[in-house]
């Protein structure tokens, strides 16, 4: 009897793939399939060396056999997606701040969210001289090791995928930003700190001046601690 044509190539693809040795195909990493747990994932260790081009998830060379290498591609995805990687980043500030001569770099938080390195950066921006001070920000980025203002990064920890970017904004947006803190002086024609804003009053020359509150400070005495004591980002366990 014969087949319809198109029962006729199935069954031609079908026995020609029966006759391949070792071929898996490809499937959701979600399921609980034998091919998936038939080898042991390589161990995720956050890289030491942040500026090489690996991600947290770098590991020694791995090399399953050549039918599992499917399964394995999706298995590393899936594991990836668990978890961002969170970085400390600096940037060299084009113009810094006369009256902090040794702060040289915006500090922020980086979260790496796609396989290009590419993510999000979290911080404060604006300045402290304004009438309304400095506000949060979340910003896509690219891979920040390619900026021309690109400084360093330090790993911090990971994040759960599944409830970025929600959790870190709900922290980060409860801690106040920096204020204004800086205004023009008629007395010396120039733009320094002031001792109180209402009444507006200088620091006389001399006088101790109270230390300016920035992003160096929000970002590494507030969010940081705030986004560790809130379980948001969380350090890597080696397993």
């Amino acid at each position: 009897m014969c087949l319809p044509i198109g029962l006729s190539v199935i069954a031609l693809v079908q026995l020609r793939l029966a006759s391949l040795p070792n071929v898996a195909q490809p499937m959701s990493p979600l399921s609980s399939s034998s091919s998936l747990m038939a080898f042991k994932p390589p161990t995720m260790l956050p890289s030491k060396d942040v500026n090489a081009h690996s991600t947290p998830w770098a590991t020694d060379s791995f090399n399953p056999p050549l039918g599992r290498r499917m399964a394995l591609r999706e298995f590393r995805f899936w594991q990836q997606a668990v978890q961002y990687p969170v970085y400390l980043v600096r940037f060299h500030l084009d113009l810094p701040d006369p009256d902090r001569p040794t702060f040289l770099h915006h500090v922020t938080i980086f979260v790496e969210t796609r396989p290009d390195r590419s993510g999000f950066i979290h911080h404060v921006t604006g300045d402290v001289t304004s009438m309304q001070g400095m506000s949060y920000e979340r910003k896509p980025r690219d891979e920040p090791d390619k900026s021309r203002t690109y400084h360093s990064k330090e790993f911090l920890g990971v994040t759960d995928a599944s409830t970025y970017p929600g959790a870190f904004d709900d922290v980060l947006k409860q801690i106040p930003p920096p204020h204004r803190q800086k205004a023009f002086n008629a007395r010396t024609m120039r733009t320094e700190p002031f001792k109180t804003e209402n009444p507006l009053t200088f620091y006389e020359p001399g006088e101790e001046r109270r230390p300016l509150f920035k992003c160096t400070e929000w970002t590494l005495e507030r969010a940081i601690p705030a986004l560790r004591a809130a379980g948001v980002i969380k350090d890597v366990v080696a397993g």
